[in-house]
């Protein structure tokens, strides 16, 4: 099974924030850390789901394709 991963662009969309707020929520704790390949930065979705379910009150948008 291969991981999946997003960029900060779809992570925006599914929390329905900002760039600078994804950073702010890194640093607090209450979004995962990106994880870097080569030059770029991007998020494991099964960390992301994996942190949404401890997180209550933080409830992803539907995305629609």
């Amino acid at each position: 099974m291969s991981q999946q991963f997003v960029n900060d662009i779809a992570l925006c969309k599914r929390y329905g924030i900002s760039k600078s707020s994804i950073r702010r929520r890194v640093q607090d704790g209450t979004l995962p850390p990106p994880v870097k390949i080569g030059n770029l930065k991007r998020w494991r979705l099964a960390d992301l789901d994996s942190n949404d379910e401890q997180l209550e009150y933080v409830k992803p948008l539907e995305v629609q394709s």
